[in-house]
């Protein structure tokens, strides 16, 4: 087992120039041969997919600051932003759909996913919405706030979060 985590390492080391070779869009060094070896490792190590999605975020928050900061780009952020201002203001307070009173509506939801937790129960957030039958946004604000009083322990693996209640404690709304 630890001459087969060596190995992984020794070959992470290996592949870091070649990974951001790839993100970049740098082919001059990374041959076809090269990037099937690549991508043949990124399905084996979980450790090298997650320098990869950090290294594209970074790539993609580069790219957005750099257009973010020529002329014309600021001017067409700041045209559609005084167009929404103007038509903003000719949209009503309330539109259908859309609770009239939110604080309540994340109350009720709160203790809804409070109570489908039930004690030692876990779930996804996907898992919470379908059971619930609520809008996404009303779920996300209903744990958020399970979670800042100390109501709920949220877990992660790679891509998904789950929600599991703490024991021993009580709601009150």
């Amino acid at each position: 087992m630890e001459k087969k985590k060596k190995q992984m390492k020794k070959q992470c080391k290996e592949f870091e120039l070649d990974l951001t070779d790839y993100v970049m869009g740098e082919t001059t060094f990374l041959t076809t041969e090269k990037q099937e070896k690549l991508f043949e490792h990124l399905r084996q190590c979980a450790k090298c997919r997650d320098q990869l999605w950090n290294w594209k975020e970074v790539i993609a928050v580069m790219k957005t600051r750099s257009a973010m900061e020529k002329p014309e780009h600021q001017q067409k952020i700041n045209k559609l932003i005084e167009r929404l201002h103007q038509e903003s203001a000719r949209l009503p307070i309330t539109m259908p759909g859309v609770p009239v009173n939110l604080k309540q509506e994340v109350k009720q939801t709160a203790r809804e996913v409070f109570d489908l937790l039930g004690q030692n129960r876990v779930m996804s957030i996907p898992e919470i919405i379908e059971e619930t039958k609520r809008r996404e946004y009303t779920v996300q604000q209903a744990i958020g706030w399970l979670g800042v009083t100390d109501k709920i322990i949220v877990s992660r693996d790679t891509k998904t979060a789950y929600i599991s209640r703490l024991p021993e404690t009580r709601i009150q709304l």
